[in-house]
């Protein structure tokens, strides 16, 4: 028996691991895994949406009266939607139509055929100034030399056109009359309508009625016995001098209202036909048309 040391037994190394292996390809036109749990997983809010409006159609969700009234309320919303573009489109055009107007019977025609229109007011507003003093006041005074050069019988033709400038002035008194109603929301042009109405009244304050003759001082002395009355014309003033305070128009209404209490007759119609017209400013223009909505 060797006495020799023997070196320890070591059990042998164990054998290296196989490699896991490679997992399989897909299939030829598979999908890969995630894309099908996408595919197949629900999507909660098309889920919510389409189970809402199924409940929505049996009427489990909302009744069905109310269903009909919201369907209701929809359909005339959108008809209100489509009137009011409609309407602004329509006043759109009746501005550039006024604005292209001009002339008595132009104007006369527009604001018949946009009848109950702002349009419509201003056209007629600007007949009633056109008749009141071009047609009006400028012709009342007019004297047969005035016709000299035209042809025979001067005289005639300066009695035709004094006549027509009294109607065209009872026609302008009748309109502003209205015109004033018509504006009673519009201070400026109420007041230019009051004023033209006393510049109306007072140039007819003196002019005899049709068929009315005057004769002596008892005749003059009736005011019945003509188209306008100073009374009136003081009454219309007093109105402005009310509407426009403080400003010019409103100082001057004041001071010819007064002046005219304090005078006979005869001296009301020579400071009402002197002074009246001399109010400044005259009559204003329409100026420009508003823009455009």
């Amino acid at each position: 028996m060797s006495t020799e040391p023997q070196a320890p037994a070591t059990a042998p190394a164990p054998a290296p691991a196989a490699p896991a292996p490679a997992p399989a390809a897909p299939a030829s036109g598979a999908k890969p895994l995630n894309q099908q749990e996408a595919k197949t997983e629900p999507n909660a809010l098309a889920a919510a949406i389409g189970g809402a409006w199924e409940r929505f159609k049996q009427g489990k969700l909302l009744s069905y009266t109310t269903m009909a009234l919201l369907l209701v309320l929809t359909a005339a919303i959108g008809v209100t939607v489509w009137i009011v573009g409609e309407r602004r489109k329509a006043d759109s055009g009746k501005w550039v139509a006024l604005d292209g107007t001009s002339g008595v019977k132009a104007l006369e025609e527009f604001a018949s055929t946009n009848p109950n229109t702002k349009q419509a007011r201003l056209a007629a507003l600007e007949v009633a100034r056109t008749q009141l003093g071009a047609e009006g006041i400028d012709r009342l005074f007019v004297l047969a030399n005035d016709f000299r050069g035209l042809g025979s019988d001067s005289d005639a033709k300066a009695r035709e056109a004094r006549a027509a400038a009294i109607k065209n002035i009872e026609a302008a008194r009748e309109a502003f009359t209205k015109l004033a109603d018509d504006f009673k929301s519009d201070p400026v042009l109420k007041v230019q309508c009051l004023m033209a109405l006393a510049k109306a009244e007072a140039a007819l304050v003196g002019v005899p009625k049709e068929g009315v003759l005057i004769n002596n001082d008892s005749d003059r002395k009736n005011e019945n016995n003509f188209r306008g009355k100073t009374q009136r014309a003081i009454e219309l003033l007093d109105q402005v001098a009310a509407e426009a305070g403080d400003t010019g128009w409103g100082k001057d209404a004041k001071k010819l209202a007064d002046a005219m209490r304090n005078a006979n007759t005869a001296d009301q119609v020579i400071t009402l036909q002197a002074g009246l017209y001399d109010v400044k400013p005259t009559l204003p223009n329409l100026g420009p048309i508003p823009p455009k909505p």
